[in-house]
């Protein structure tokens, strides 16, 4: 039963919805990515959405995970999207990054993605290289498949300013690689 009070508000009110939803497809994610085979549970109530499961991003399976804030507190982002998958040659050129000639083979992903409306947006990267076999020639190194790898990246992009890339590495055993950069226009 539901009480019938007349002092009640919606403050006082708790709302929940949770759903699941198949065979999901949105096309135009970010202006650019199609998403399909989506399995997905969807969880609302009065302070955020989440949305988690699998989908196929430009056909590349994938875990994702989208939260919503509906009222972030300063300072904190009011979307965050967490993306998973393996991804082969064929999909990052289906996702828009070949790294061919520098990276054949499988490389597991784990990106984080936060934005605000009006505000900074960021991105946190790591990927597995372990599975791939990598080759910088102009750094003259090279990694065979099964040597553990990894490769891990910080973007800022300012809703003002210049895009800044912070914390990239590239290790493999003893090789390590680092570097920022600041990218104008």
């Amino acid at each position: 039963t539901f009480p019938l009070r007349h002092d009640l508000t919606v403050n006082q009110l708790q709302v929940v919805a949770a759903s699941n939803l198949r065979d999901i497809a949105i096309s135009g994610i970010f202006n650019r990515y199609n998403l399909t085979n989506g399995d997905l549970s969807l969880r609302v109530d009065r302070e955020r959405m989440e949305v988690s499961g699998k989908v196929a991003v430009q056909g590349v399976p994938t875990q994702v995970t989208w939260q919503e804030e509906f009222s972030p507190a300063p300072g904190q982002p009011q979307s965050r999207y967490k993306v998973s998958g393996t991804v082969d040659d064929a999909g990052r050129k289906a996702l828009g990054y070949p790294l061919d000639p520098y990276v054949t083979g499988p490389v597991k992903a784990d990106l984080t993605i936060e934005t605000s409306h009006g505000a900074d947006s960021r991105l946190a990267a790591h990927v597995d290289l372990q599975p791939a076999k990598v080759d910088v020639s102009e750094l003259h190194w090279s990694k065979p498949v099964g040597t553990a790898g990894s490769f891990d990246m910080n973007l800022l992009a300012p809703a003002n300013g210049p895009l800044q890339l912070s914390g990239m590495s590239l290790k493999s055993g003893d090789f390590t690689a680092q570097a920022d950069a600041v990218v104008n226009g």
